[in-house]
């Protein structure tokens, strides 16, 4: 018990004193018991030593909220660098711009000299010609330009303007397309009008000059005319006395004339134009029955086999042979009796039908049907 060391008997004033159970005492001198309340004790007070600081009081402040920074994007960013270069670039630009404008325009007063310089030189040397033509250069192929390009009126200018130009030879040249050495008459009777091909026999140019692939005029026009003005081309030639049937070998046409109008494209898509042609040329003397230069086949082998309905039809009443002998390629040596143009006809018929795309040709192969049953009642073979 605390405080028990301290106490003394109250009988005897003994300080051996014992703990009894309940909180009593006994002293062991006089045997004298008693009951002890220990005071309470009270706690200690602790003192703190707070040094304060000299002058007034502090104040009490209001806490201030500060909003967090923003990060910038990255566009603007960009933008702003853009905005900047501009400036700079129209900056730096303009600081010369006075300068460059002025030696701009003193070049282009100088150039515009020079040009006007050139131009007053090829006056003194040059005669003008339709379109600007330069009769310096080549006056031929000037002409062929003219026609392809159906400018008639300016083709008669230079044919009137350019004496020579009756004599005078294209030069080869690809785009568009001419093989070289034609005469203004072979360019006129293929892509001109029947004036301007009278014009130029007119003036003396030569019916019977050759090509570079020894076609007459009447023979170009006759294979390569695709115009409207084919039939009259061939009225004024032939009225000329254009020979009318070419030699078919080797150095001269590889078929003969009446070959030519089978394969000329305007006249067999237009059979009635054909057949004006074909009376035209049987007038004059026509060969019907000559030969290919391989002697291979006649106009009315082709004609057959093309399936030029109309044509087969003319040949045949004007007296071609129409079991004429054939050969099945040009490199055979010999002609043979059964290639007839009836032969030939039911052989392309069969290759016709016999492709994929046969329903494409329908029209082609009612032709060639039209045409293997006229042959036969006509009594080919």
């Amino acid at each position: 018990m605390a405080g028990i060391n301290h106490l003394n008997c109250p009988s005897c004033g003994s300080t051996d004193i014992a703990a009894l159970a309940g909180g009593a005492l006994r002293c062991r001198h006089c045997a004298n018991s008693w009951t002890y309340n220990a005071p309470q004790q009270q706690p200690q007070p602790v003192h703190v030593h707070v040094h304060a600081p000299s002058g007034p009081p502090p104040r009490y402040q209001q806490p201030v909220y500060v909003q967090p920074k923003k990060k910038t994007s990255g566009c603007i960013l960009v933008l702003v660098v853009l905005v900047f270069g501009v400036v700079a670039l129209f900056v730096v630009t303009n600081l010369g711009s006075r300068q460059y404008f002025e030696q701009a325009e003193q070049r282009r007063r100088e150039d515009a000299k020079r040009q006007e310089e050139r131009g007053a030189a090829a006056t003194e040397k040059t005669k003008a010609t339709p379109d600007g033509i330069s009769l310096e250069s080549n006056s031929a192929n000037q002409f062929l330009k003219l026609l392809e390009d159906k400018k008639y009126d300016d083709a008669k200018s230079l044919v009137e303007a350019t004496p020579s130009l009756v004599t005078t030879r294209t030069v080869r040249r690809e785009k568009p397309f001419c093989e070289g050495n034609d005469t203004a008459l072979h360019c006129a009777a293929r892509y001109g009008t029947p004036e301007i091909v009278q014009l130029l026999i007119g003036k003396g140019a030569e019916l019977e000059a050759t090509d570079a692939a020894h076609l007459t005029p009447l023979w170009r026009c006759i294979w390569l005319n695709w115009t409207e003005y084919v039939v009259a081309n061939v009225r004024v030639l032939l009225k000329a006395g254009a020979k009318v049937n070419a030699e078919a070998r080797e150095g001269g046409p590889s078929l003969s004339t009446a070959h030519l109008v089978v394969v000329n494209v305007k006249l067999t898509s237009t059979p009635a134009l054909a057949v004006e042609v074909l009376n035209l040329l049987q007038a004059a003397g026509l060969k019907i029955d000559a030969r290919d230069m391989w002697g291979a086949h006649t106009a009315l082998h082709v004609a057959a086999r093309g399936g030029n309905t109309e044509i087969v039809r003319w040949l045949v009443e004007h007296g071609a042979d129409i079991n004429a002998p054939g050969k099945s390629s040009a490199n055979d040596k010999d002609v043979q009796a059964d290639i007839t143009p009836l032969h030939l006809a039911r052989t392309k018929l069969a290759e016709v039908k016999a492709d994929k795309n046969a329903a494409r040709f329908a029209d082609k192969i009612a032709r060639l049907e039209a045409i293997i049953e006229f042959l036969r009642e006509s009594g080919g073979k």
